[in-house]
């Protein structure tokens, strides 16, 4: 009987199988070549280290550089079309295990095609494994950028700086993946008649001196470097 079904129902069933084969050779071939979209992420969206110096999306043809936009919410990106990819440059500094979003605004296609408004969320995490060598790469030259920046201020036209009061340094911070805002070291030097006679009145005699002198150089905020001061004392 089953074999009689199957003798009576071949051809409507190899009909039927040869139809759904083509129907998904068919979605297949307008999903990978027709249909415009991402078709990849990278580093991976839910574990990306803290320490990405950018987003990589991939698309399935090639982008156009005109009207690309990118939005970030709460972080200041921007993107670059690269074939057949998006490149997503992040700020220097993330927070970890925070999750952040990031928009694509405007992606056309050089064939025409658009999207938009496509929201991609990613998640940091402290590890460093999704970092490639160009990541390190970017990262190191980022590192680099800023050193020179900071070596350049123009606060170290006029420190290191002394008097017999006070003695002014200018010392640069390094952090594991930036370069803070340089320190002004101020030094108060008292003297063994200064300890006599009135030891807290000198030290705000000369503070406010060494504080006057950087308030005068023109050019310069002070609010733009971190102020420090210790007191010497003389030796007895």
């Amino acid at each position: 009987m089953v074999r009689d079904y199957l003798i009576k129902y071949k051809k409507p069933l190899i009909i039927f199988v040869l139809l759904i084969a083509t129907l998904g050779v068919g979605w297949a071939i307008y999903y990978n070549v027709i249909l415009f979209h991402v078709t990849s992420i990278a580093p991976n969206p839910k574990s990306a280290s803290y320490l990405s110096p950018r987003l990589i999306v991939n698309f399935n043809k090639d982008i156009s550089s005109d009207n690309l936009k990118v939005t970030g919410k709460d972080i200041t990106v921007t993107a670059t079309a690269d074939k057949k990819r998006v490149l997503i440059m992040l700020p220097e500094t993330l927070e970890a295990d925070k999750t952040y979003s990031i928009t694509l605004t405007s992606v056309d296609s050089t064939s025409g095609d658009t999207i938009r408004d496509k929201v991609i969320e990613f998640t940091t995490v402290l590890g460093r494994d999704s970092l490639t060598d160009e990541d390190y790469k970017i990262i190191l030259d980022r590192q680099e950028a800023g050193k020179s920046e900071i070596v350049n201020d123009p606060i170290f036209a006029h420190v290191p700086y002394s008097t017999l009061n006070y003695e002014i340094e200018g010392v640069i911070n390094n952090a594991d993946t930036e370069f803070e805002k340089i320190t002004l070291q101020i030094t108060l030097e008292l003297s063994a008649a200064d300890v006599r006679i009135d030891r807290n009145a000198a030290i705000e005699q000369y503070r406010a001196e060494a504080m006057a002198y950087l308030s005068s150089l023109e050019g310069i905020n002070i609010a733009d470097y971190n102020v420090e001061v210790t007191v010497s004392e003389p030796t007895l």
